[in-house]
């Protein structure tokens, strides 16, 4: 009796065995949903837009235990979707949405059904001065303006970059970190001015490029 019990136990769980798991072995880079792709990944399903499979080297007889194929989320410049599309929690449809790092900008094309098509960015950082930015950037306004009066307004921005030798600048915005928000670009960095090349943005003022202060006039 004990034998039989034993015999049973081992064919139950040689048969157990014999199932491939999504994600191992024979279906490493397969998938059910993105839990069984590595964390750099999503689970983009088989199922193309409309209704077909997509084609794929692994066998029929496998298939049948996955939904899908391990693929990289966005990075700078990936395809996306505003809105990623999922057949079903964790499976995707089409592209992978962005890493974390990224978020997808519309580029206003419609893919029906799917939604808007976009590119991976990098996410904005939102600010009101430069406090809320890091120590080599400064608060650039989101809003342009209009007349002279807006000149003295301190508007919500995005986090930006220092200038740096050959960036663009304002002549007006001068150089050094500044404490409120700024138009157009940040400033030079220290050591660093925004030369004037003649041409006038209204109402800002003169665009330039940031080059070394102490370099020879010529």
């Amino acid at each position: 009796m004990l034998f039989i019990y034993i015999l049973s136990a081992l064919i139950v769980f040689a048969k157990s065995q014999a199932v491939p798991a999504p994600g191992r072995g024979a279906l490493t880079g397969y998938c059910v949903t993105s839990e069984h792709c590595k964390p750099n990944e999503c689970c983009i399903s088989f199922t193309q837009v409309k209704g077909k499979r997509g084609v794929d080297d692994l066998s029929q007889d496998l298939m049948k235990f996955v939904k899908g194929k391990c693929r990289p989320l966005g990075t700078a410049d990936s395809s996306c979707y505003v809105e990623p599309r999922e057949e079903e929690p964790g499976l995707y449809l089409d592209r992978c949405p962005c890493v974390r790092e990224k978020f997808c900008k519309g580029t206003g094309m419609i893919l029906p059904p799917l939604g808007e098509s976009g590119v991976c960015r990098p996410k904005v950082k939102e600010c009101n001065d430069a406090n809320d930015c890091g120590k080599n950037e400064c608060c650039v306004s989101k809003v342009r303006p209009i007349g002279k009066r807006d000149l003295t307004k301190s508007f919500s921005g995005t986090c930006q970059p220092m200038g740096t030798t050959g960036s663009g600048c304002l002549v007006r915005n001068g150089s050094g970190r500044p404490t409120t928000s700024v138009f157009l670009s940040c400033p030079c960095n220290k050591g660093l001015e925004c030369e004037g090349n003649g041409q006038i943005d209204i109402p800002i003022g003169e665009l330039g490029t940031c080059e070394n202060a102490y370099r020879p006039r010529e």
